[in-house]
C-alpha cells in the first residue's frame, strides 16, 4: 500500500495525541505506515525522507533515524547534513526524545487496510495487530499463513494435517496421508454400500484389521461371510477361522461388491434412458418459456428506460423549478429588508430635516464663523510653514564661505532621478559672511547635460540675499566644489574655477537664484559607487564640500 508518509504533499493539519500518552512498542523500521493525516516534514528524515526511526538532532537542528546517521557517521570521515551542508560531529548528536514521543503517538490506519478500518497510533500498532482479524498467522499443523478470521474454517475444513473421523472405524486420523490409512477409507467405502444393499450389522472388534467385522443374519453354525460363499465351520471354529481367513474374506466381499455394482449400474442404465428423455422434453420446453420470457423482458427493460428517462427528465425541470422558486423567494426576501431599510433611512431623514429646519438660523450664523475660523486657520499655517522653512535654513546656515552638504538616500534619489520624477537635490543656503552673499549647490544624481547617464553632475548657485545692494557686483570670488572621502584616506574628488564677471551666473540676482555654473561630468557613476581605494557613499549618504575663498572680501 501507499504510504502518506512520503513527500508531496501539500501540508494538511497534523492529528495526533496527547505527546504524554502511554505507547506499547516502538516503530518497526520495515512496516509501510499510512498515516491519517499528511506527515509534517519535521517528522520525516532529513536523509533517507521517511518517517523518523529512533530519531537523532545534530547541533544544526535536522533530525535523522538512527539507521540513516549511523550508516554517514560510519561511511564518511566528514558526514555533512543535506539540508545545510554542515559538519556533523559524533559528540553533539543527542537522541532526540521528545520527537520519539511525538512520532510514536500519529494517528495511523491499520498495515491491513482498507479490509481493517481500524485507526490507531504508531507506537499502539503492534497491540491491534495481536487482535486484528486481518493480520495473517502460521498454521501450527501445515505452516501455511492464514488470516486470523479464517483460521477456524482452516484447521477444520481445508488443512492437509486435520484429523477425520472415520463412519465405520470411528477413529480419527490424518486424511491421505499413508497406505494404510487409504486401505480404511477403503474397507469403510466397502462396508458402507454393502450395508445399505443387504442391511448388514455392524460389529466393530479391536482384533479385526480396520477394527471392522460384518455379521448378516445366520445359524450357529454359520460364520459372518456365509453370505459370500465362505465354507462352513462348526460353531467351536467360527472365530478361530474368522482370524485366520481375513484375507479370503475381503477377496469374497470384493468380488460380491463387484457383482453387486454390475447390477446397480445395469439398472441405473435401463432407468436413466426414459428419465433421460423426459428430462429433454422438459428441458426444451424451458427453453421455450425463457426465450419467450426474454423477449418479454427486453421490452419490458427498453420500456422501463424510457419511463426512467422521462421521469429523469421531468425530475431535472422540477429540480431547476426548485432553484428558481428558491431564488425568486430570496430576492423577494431581499427586496422587503432593502425595502424595510429604505423606509427606515427615509424616516430618519425626514425627521432630521425638520429639525434642521427649526434650526437654519443658528446653522447661518454657525457657517459664517466657521469661513472666518478657516481663513484665519490657512493664514497661520501658512505663517508657520514660513517661519518652519526659515528655521530649517537658519540651523544649517553656515557664514564662513563653506558648506558640508549631507545627501541622505542616495539610492533612492538616483532612481527618482533616473525614472525622470525628480532631475536634481538642491543644498541648503550658505553664505560669504553673516552679512555677505548667498550662494547654495545643486546635484544632479543621474548626471545633467553631457553628463546624464554616466555622471554625477555638481553646480554652484549665487542666491539673491537681504543684504545683495550693499555687497559689490559681479561676483568674483574662487570656488571649490569637493566630493569627501569617507573611510579615512582623504582620496576626496574636487574642481577649483574662478567666478567669470562677464557671465550672467554672477550678476547680481533678479530672481531666486542665477543661472547655476559648474562641472556635468564632476564624477562618473563606476567611480563613485564602486572606488578601489576610496569611500564616497557610506550608509547610502554621500557628502558635499563648498569652499567660496573670502579672503579678499571686506566686512559689512
Amino acid at each position: 500500500m501507499d504510504s502518506e508518509q512520503h513527500n508531496g504533499d501539500e501540508p494538511d493539519a497534523l492529528i495526533r495525541q496527547n505527546s504524554t500518552a502511554i505507547v506499547s512498542t516502538e516503530l518497526n523500521p520495515i512496516v509501510d505506515y499510512m498515516f491519517v493525516a499528511t506527515l509534517e516534514d519535521r517528522y520525516k528524515c532529513v536523509c533517507c525522507g521517511y518517517v523518523l526511526h529512533d530519531p537523532y538532532q545534530t547541533a544544526c537542528g535536522h533530525r535523522f533515524s538512527k539507521k540513516c546517521i549511523d550508516n554517514m557517521t560510519q561511511s564518511m570521515s566528514q558526514p555533512k547534513c543535506p539540508i545545510d551542508s554542515q559538519i556533523i560531529k559524533l559528540d553533539e548528536i543527542f537522541k532526540d526524545a521528545c520527537c520519539r514521543r511525538e512520532v510514536l503517538n500519529l494517528q495511523i490506519f491499520c498495515i491491513n487496510s482498507p479490509d481493517c478500518k481500524f485507526q490507531t497510533t504508531v507506537g499502539h500498532l503492534k497491540d491491534h495487530l495481536e487482535e486484528c482479524l486481518f493480520q495473517t498467522e502460521q498454521c501450527d499443523q501445515c505452516n501455511e499463513n492464514i488470516l486470523r478470521k479464517d483460521m477456524k474454517h482452516h484447521l477444520e475444513y481445508v488443512c492437509s494435517y486435520r484429523k477425520e473421523m472415520y463412519k465405520f472405524c470411528k477413529e480419527s486420523v490424518l486424511p491421505h496421508i499413508s497406505k494404510e490409512n487409504k486401505k480404511r477409507e477403503e474397507v469403510c467405502m466397502i462396508l458402507e454400500s454393502l450395508c445399505i444393499l443387504k442391511n448388514f450389522q455392524i460389529i466393530f472388534r479391536t482384533q479385526v484389521v480396520g477394527g471392522l467385522s460384518i455379521s448378516p443374519q445366520k445359524s450357529e453354525n454359520q460364520n459372518d461371510f456365509h453370505y459370500f460363499k465362505c465354507r462352513q465351520v462348526n460353531k467351536e471354529k467360527i472365530s478361530e477361522h474368522e482370524k485366520s481367513y481375513l484375507a479370503e474374506h475381503l477377496v469374497l466381499v470384493s468380488g460380491r461388491y463387484s457383482e453387486l455394482d454390475k447390477k446397480i449400474s445395469d439398472l441405473s442404465q435401463q432407468l436413466r434412458d426414459p428419465a433421460i428423455q423426459q428430462l429433454k422434453s422438459s428441458l426444451e420446453s424451458c427453453e421455450n418459456e425463457i426465450k419467450q420470457l426474454q423477449q418479454q423482458n427486453t421490452k419490458d427493460e427498453a420500456l422501463l428506460t424510457f419511463k426512467k428517462n422521462a421521469l429523469d427528465n421531468q425530475d431535472t425541470k422540477i429540480k431547476q423549478l426548485e432553484m428558481r422558486l428558491n431564488e425568486v423567494i430570496r430576492n423577494q426576501e431581499r427586496d422587503r429588508n432593502e425595502l424595510r431599510a429604505l423606509t427606515e433611512t427615509v424616516e430618519n431623514l425626514k425627521r432630521k430635516i425638520f429639525s434642521l429646519e427649526d434650526c437654519t438660523p443658528q446653522l447661518l450664523l454657525l457657517r459664517n464663523q466657521s469661513t472666518l475660523n478657516e481663513k484665519e486657520i490657512s493664514r497661520h499655517a501658512d505663517q508657520l510653514s514660513k517661519n518652519e522653512e526659515r528655521f530649517k535654513v537658519l540651523e544649517g546656515a553656515s557664514y564662513n564661505g563653506r558648506l558640508i552638504w549631507k545627501i541622505w538616500d542616495y539610492t533612492k534619489k538616483k532612481q527618482e532621478a533616473v525614472e525622470g520624477h525628480v532631475f536634481y537635490t538642491l543644498s541648503q543656503p550658505f553664505y560669504t559672511s553673516r552679512f555677505g552673499y548667498k550662494m547654495c549647490a545643486r546635484a544632479y544624481l543621474n548626471g545633467d547635460g553631457a553628463g546624464k547617464g554616466t555622471h554625477l553632475s555638481l553646480f554652484f548657485l549665487v542666491m539673491r540675499g537681504e543684504y545683495d545692494s550693499l555687497l559689490p557686483w559681479p561676483f568674483k570670488q574662487k570656488v571649490t566644489l569637493m566630493l569627501l572621502d569617507q573611510s579615512g584616506n582623504k582620496n576626496h574628488i574636487s574642481e577649483t574655477f574662478k567666478a567669470d564677471p562677464t557671465s550672467s551666473s554672477f550678476k547680481k540676482p533678479t530672481g531666486e537664484m542665477n543661472i547655476a555654473s559648474g562641472c556635468p561630468k564632476f564624477v562618473n557613476h563606476d567611480t563613485l559607487e564602486n572606488p578601489k581605494n576610496a569611500t564616497y557613499i557610506k550608509e547610502d549618504v554621500l557628502f558635499i564640500k563648498v569652499i567660496v575663498d573670502v579672503a579678499d572680501l571686506e566686512e559689512l
